[in-house]
Formats: structure tokens, C-alpha cells, sequence
């Protein structure tokens, strides 16, 4: 006689050899056949099962084929032939009448919908299209405080519905009503729209594997694109969401382009529709926005955070001001690079506090290990791992604002955002970041001059009312703290600064860098331009308010005759564009300009508010620079060096290895 374990085995091995389709709780052939033996033994089906060894006697092995040739030949779903299907640790009875229970909506049941909502705010739920009932009786399950509404068109899938309500013994707290979608609901409100609605193209409901079609016509199959009706439906969504706390959760694969919509998607195992969204349609008055919720745009990629930079040369920057450590990972840098942990920490100098009495005097000893990456001093062409150890922060200067928005700084915003926010030194909105930005362009700068010849230098172009790039001299930029091109400036940029500093207020500044021996052909004609990307990236600086390439914003008030860059044997007989043509590079140097806002740390006392809606005086105490921009060409050049790395990446890999 074969053990439990064998039988499983066996029974997989028929599934696949059928070439069974799979999507109905399960997703492969040895989670369904688990299913099936155990539901035959009448063993534990919930996860908890370990007795793999127990010895299947004749009689079970019998019922065992017998299930498994129904399901071989009928290529019914598993959970028709056995009525029942589990979702939400859960089990309920199902048959043809409803869909088998399957969606992803299930993991946000079982976190009680956080974080997109405080579970606790929410007092009554709808469930539109419930078939089986499975949505709202386990939300009402999880959720024991929920009131929940369950909607469907259909007389025989609400019987269905009614008992699995009575089953979990939740008659009390869900309602099971017959309606046209919103048709039957009159003026109710609920908190939380709750849908796994009609997903198929209609016309392609021929074309779905067996087990699909032997599911309900009315609970597959969408009238129109394989959208569900949003039409009908969105006309009452935005009447029956509560403006407090309201949102609406869909399974739909291609609802995200029925109308206008944000969502969230992810992947739940088992289940044949990957996508789950959070949706909320944009109608005045509609569904609400609550701190802590994460939302993608429409249509794109749904990602958190954006903590990476890149496509193929990819740089992820983690780590707080005030937190233990900041570091990044690099990915996609070419093998063979010689690089040592000094030559990095040369450039982090560069950017470092503390160098003048005109930047913060936070002292930070920016001493990077190397953690992988690297053999023998040379890269190795796998992901480079770099940390960086806060040796001098201090939290405790930020603990009187904790709970106040600093006018000008990202706290506001954060909180909205997220519900929550690092109030210590700005946490990841700290200029502290961009440490890791320069580590990175190390890498990058290296690489650039040695296979390519390129070279980056940057400089302060103006600070305050003061331009300083009138008489340049290349020599003179490393050494002043100012980064300042004309040695002459420099003691009018200290005696500004010192006033400056006294007064307690501060000032913004304009960086400007300078990429020479770039090649031609680097960037993209329409939506990968060189431009595009260096001032996306440019503006991704802390503090950075706009961005120039070339002439910049002067082209306003240029004639064509004098903007366009002429062509001679000899080459360009100007730069106005700065290095870039139609997205793509031309062969001169590229020339960009940040201009970056003063700062807003400030001990002067302004007014704001608190976290509660108060009206306060905020006084921002601690160590603060009073010109960003002065520790900004650092910075500058790194997001540069990056920008152009990426794109010479891609530029080989598009036009070869001798492009």
C-alpha cells in the first residue's frame, strides 16, 4: 500500500500528463493533487497536514481514482467535484452556479486592508458581484465589527451565497441583496467597495481552457474588452463611497484602462488573474485619499518609493540622516573597473559637511566599506554593496518638531503621503542621501574616463545675488570650499556668507557642470532622450527648483539665427543646445545648470502646523547648511556621471560593442 505522500505524486503526475489546466485555488499540478487526496482521506486541507506517511488503504485508494479520472476527463475544476474551495484560510461550499474562489483580494482581507485603510474606520463594506459569498464573509470573518452588503444579479448564486453566510455564522452582519450592481442600493454609503467582478472578453470565453468554461457564463464573461461594466457601475460608485475614509478594491486585469483610476497591483499564487487594484475613480466628491495610502498612476508599472535610479546601470540608495547607516547597491557596472574605498571616499570629501565654517558642521567621517562586488580590486561585474555608518548624528535636536511640519520641507508632503515620516533630519529626504549618489558616480566617473574619455567638472555659477562664472579658471575650482571658478570672488562669497549666517537666514545657489569628450548617438529620440534623463535626474537632487541644458531658459529670448548651432567642417560653431540634439547626443560637451532654493532649516520662528491640524511656531534647531547649493557640485557632477553611464550602457547594447 502507498503512503499519502506517493499518492500525491502519482496523482500530479496523471494531472500533468493530461495537461490539466490550473488556477482554481491552485497553480500546479502537485498543490491540486495534495488537494484532492487529502479531501478523499478527509484530512486536514488548511496547512496544517504532516502526517505524509500515513498509509492509504484500498478503499481510499479507490476513491482517489475515481476523483482522479473525474477530473482527468470531466476537466471540470477540482473544487466542483469535491464542493467545496478554501479562500481566506476559510472553506466554502461551491458548484456551478459561482465562480470557485480564487482572488488576490483574499491577502488584503487578511491584513485588513492595511495599509491602504485603518481597519477600525471602517463600518460598513459592499461586496458587488458576490457570487459564492466568499468576499463578504470573510471580510465579516477578519473584520468582526464589519457590516457588509452582498450584491449579485443572480437568484442562484445568492441561494449559494446564503449558505456559506449561515456556514461562518454571519447572518447577522452580512446582508445578501439581489441587484443590477448599484440598481437596488438606494442611498446607502459604505466606507469599502469590494469587487471581483466579470474579467473576460466575452468573445474570448471560447477560447479559455475547459475548467473556465465549466464556470458561470454571467460571472466570467465582460460585455465589453474584458473590462467589467465600469459605465453602469462607475455611475454609482462615486454616490455609494463614503467621502470619509472610501475606496474600491477590484480584481480586474484590464479595469486599470476603463476609465480614470489609480491603482495597486501584485501577484497572488493560484490565482489565474494576476492583478488586484486599488481603485479610485476620479469623480468630484468620490473616493478619498488617506495618509499611508501608496498609489500608482494609471496605466504605468506600480512600484514603491523609487529608490532606484537607472536601467542598466542601476544605482538603489537606502539609510536615513539620523538612522544608523545610509549605503547603496550598484548593479549592472561593467566587470574589470579598478577601484579602491579611497578613491570613493575622495569624492565623498568633496561633498562632505563640516569643510567651512559656511556648511553644516554636522562632522560625518563617510568611511565606505566595500561589501561586495569586488575581487582583488577589480570589479567583478555582480552587485556592488556599499555602506556608509552615521558616526555623528543626532537625532535628539529634531524631537521638539516631531509632531510639526517644517515650512519648505518634504514633512508635509511625507505625511500625506504615507502616514507616517522620519521627522529626524528629514529621514530619507535629507540631503544626507545623496552621499550615496557620489559613491555611485565614483564608480561611474571612473569608468567613463577610462573607456571613453569623458570627463565631468562642476562649479558654482552663482550664489545668491552673486555670479561667480563670469571669469573662469579651472584650476582655482578645488581650492575654495566654495567650488568657485573666480579665485577673486571667493572673499566677497565668505563675507556674504558670514552675514548670511548671523542673521540666522539662508540663500539658494546655481550649480553648473560640464561633461567633455562625450560621443555622439548617446540617448533616445522620443521618451529615452539624454535630456530628458539628465534633468529628470538633476531634479531628483534635494532642494534642486529647475534645471537648464545648454542655454536653458536664455533661449527664451534668443532669435532662431542665434540659438540654432551652426555646422562647419570644423564642427559647431556654438553650444547653445548643450551638447544635445532631438534627445540625442551631438558630440560637444553637455552643459547643465541646477539652481537650487535656499534652505529651509532655519532658527528664525515661522508659522505651520502640527500633525493634529494646530497652528504652531516652528523653530528648527540643529546643524543646517545655509546654502545648499554650496556642497552641490559634488552632486551635480555624480547624477551627471550616472545619467551618462546608464546611457553609453545602452547605447552598446543597442548598436554594439564598438558603438
Amino acid at each position: 500500500m502507498a503512503s499519502v505522500a506517493e499518492w500525491v505524486k502519482r496523482c500530479a503526475d496523471a494531472m500533468e500528463a493530461a495537461e490539466l489546466c490550473f488556477g482554481h485555488g491552485t497553480d500546479n499540478a502537485m498543490d491540486e493533487a495534495a488537494w484532492l487526496v487529502l479531501w478523499v482521506l478527509d484530512l486536514p486541507r488548511d496547512g496544517t497536514f504532516e502526517r505524509w506517511d500515513r498509509t492509504v488503504s484500498g478503499a481510499e485508494a479507490d476513491r482517489i481514482e475515481s476523483l482522479l479520472e473525474a477530473r482527468v476527463d470531466q476537466r471540470r475544476p477540482l473544487a466542483y467535484l469535491t464542493g467545496e474551495a478554501w479562500f481566506c484560510g476559510l472553506r466554502f461550499t461551491v458548484d456551478e452556479r459561482v465562480l470557485v474562489p480564487r482572488s488576490p483580494i483574499a491577502e488584503l482581507i487578511q491584513a485588513r486592508f492595511h495599509p491602504w485603510l485603518k481597519a477600525r474606520e471602517i463600518r460598513r463594506a459592499l461586496d458587488l458581484c458576490t457570487g459564492s459569498g466568499c468576499i463578504a464573509v470573510a471580510m465579516a470573518v477578519h473584520m468582526p465589527w464589519l457590516r457588509v452588503d452582498a450584491v449579485d444579479i443572480d437568484r442562484a448564486a445568492l441561494a449559494l451565497a446564503g449558505t456559506n453566510v449561515a456556514a461562518h455564522g454571519v447572518e447577522e452582519r452580512v446582508r445578501l441583496i439581489r441587484s443590477d450592481l448599484f440598481a437596488a442600493l438606494a442611498e446607502e454609503r459604505y466606507e469599502l467597495i469590494v469587487s471581483n467582478p466579470p474579467y473576460v472578453p466575452a468573445g474570448a470565453v471560447a477560447t479559455l481552457p475547459a475548467e473556465y468554461r465549466a464556470e458561470p457564463l454571467t460571472g466570467l464573461a465582460a460585455p465589453v474588452r474584458g473590462v467589467w461594466t465600469w459605465s453602469c457601475a462607475s455611475c454609482g460608485l462615486h454616490r455609494a463611497t463614503s467621502p470619509r475614509a472610501g475606496c474600491c478594491v477590484v480584481k480586474s486585469e484590464r479595469a486599470r484602462n476603463a476609465c480614470r483610476i489609480c491603482c495597486r497591483a501584485w501577484r497572488s499564487p493560484g490565482s489565474n488573474s494576476s492583478t488586484a487594484a486599488k481603485v479610485s475613480l476620479q469623480y468630484p466628491g468620490s473616493c478619498c485619499r488617506r495618509p499611508g495610502t501608496p498609489w500608482a498612476h494609471a496605466g504605468s508599472e506600480a512600484k514603491m518609493s523609487d529608490n532606484t535610479f537607472g536601467r542598466l546601470f542601476r544605482v538603489t540608495t537606502f539609510g536615513e540622516s539620523h538612522g544608523p547607516a545610509i549605503g547603496c547597491v550598484v548593479d549592472g557596472c561593467p566587470p574589470g573597473i579598478e577601484i579602491t574605498a579611497a578613491e570613493i571616499e575622495t569624492e565623498l570629501r568633496r561633498r562632505a559637511t563640516g569643510r567651512s565654517r559656511h556648511t553644516s558642521q554636522r562632522k560625518e567621517k563617510d568611511e565606505v566599506q566595500l561589501l561586495s562586488g569586488l575581487f582583488e580590486g577589480r570589479t567583478t561585474g555582480t552587485p556592488i554593496a556599499m555602506v556608509i555608518y552615521n558616526t555623528d548624528a543626532r537625532p535628539r535636536d529634531y524631537t521638539e518638531i516631531a509632531r510639526q511640519f517644517r515650512p519648505g520641507h518634504a514633512d508635509y508632503t511625507y505625511w500625506k503621503k504615507y502616514g507616517i515620516r522620519d521627522y529626524r533630519g528629514g529621514g530619507r529626504a535629507s540631503a544626507r542621501e545623496t552621499t550615496m549618489r557620489v559613491a555611485a558616480g565614483a564608480l561611474a566617473r571612473k569608468y567613463l574616463a577610462q573607456a571613453h574619455g569623458i570627463t565631468i567638472q562642476g562649479w558654482l555659477a552663482q550664489l545668491g545675488p552673486i555670479r561667480t562664472d563670469e571669469n573662469v579658471d579651472w584650476e582655482a575650482i578645488e581650492q575654495n570650499p566654495f567650488f568657485c571658478p573666480d579665485p577673486g570672488r571667493v572673499p566677497e562669497l565668505e563675507a556674504y556668507m558670514d552675514r548670511l549666517r548671523k542673521s540666522g537666514d539662508s540663500v539658494g545657489a546655481r550649480v553648473s557642470a560640464v561633461a567633455r569628450s562625450v560621443p555622439a548617438g548617446l540617448g533616445e529620440p522620443v521618451y529615452g532622450k539624454l535630456d530628458a534623463e539628465l534633468a529628470g535626474a538633476l531634479m531628483s537632487i534635494n532642494a534642486a527648483k529647475g534645471v537648464e541644458i545648454g542655454a536653458g531658459f536664455e533661449s527664451v529670448v534668443q532669435l532662431g539665427t542665434e540659438h540654432r548651432d551652426e555646422l562647419t567642417r570644423e564642427g559647431f560653431l556654438s553650444n547653445h543646445a548643450g551638447g544635445v540634439l532631438g534627445g540625442i547626443s551631438s558630440g560637444q560637451d553637455i552643459r547643465v545648470s541646477v539652481a537650487f532654493k535656499p534652505a529651509s532649516s532655519l532658527r528664525l520662528p515661522c508659522r505651520s502646523l502640527d500633525v493634529d491640524g494646530n497652528e504652531v511656531e516652528v523653530v528648527t534647531k540643529g546643524r543646517h547648511d545655509p546654502c545648499v547649493g554650496i556642497r552641490a557640485t559634488p552632486i551635480v557632477e555624480a547624477m551627471l556621471a550616472l545619467v551618462l553611464m546608464d546611457h553609453v550602457l545602452r547605447h552598446r547594447a543597442q548598436m554594439g560593442e564598438g558603438a
